[in-house]
């Protein structure tokens, strides 16, 4: 059984328990309390610009970054030697739009 099916089953059979014993009305409580348990543990998100991004670009980039699968903290950072554009950091994961990235590209 892979992860996700063993997970889903696992959810399934939680599920049909607190069912079962009429708790169900006890689940927003549960994922609750699994949040602040992973919360810690999840990566944040660093957004390096080369220079303060203004309130209304950090609200834009907070809206857009809510839809993706990210719980954790957001720091924005300033970083000159990005020259313009941003860079999004994410655990081990590296979104670059910034001028010093694609000037490494080229010249790679």
């Amino acid at each position: 059984m892979s992860d996700n099916s063993e997970s889903a089953a696992i959810a399934a059979g939680f599920l049909r328990y607190l069912d079962a014993n009429n708790k169900r009305e006890l689940l927003p409580e549960v994922v609750a309390l699994l949040q602040k348990e992973l919360g810690p543990k999840l990566p944040e998100l660093t957004v390096e610009s080369a220079t303060a991004l203004s309130e209304a670009d950090k609200s834009e980039l907070i809206a857009l970054l809510a839809g993706k699968p990210h719980l954790g903290d957001i720091n924005f950072v300033v970083n000159p030697e990005l020259i313009g554009g941003i860079r999004v950091i994410h655990g081990d994961s590296v979104l670059d739009t910034s001028v010093q990235g694609r000037l490494k590209k080229v010249y790679a």
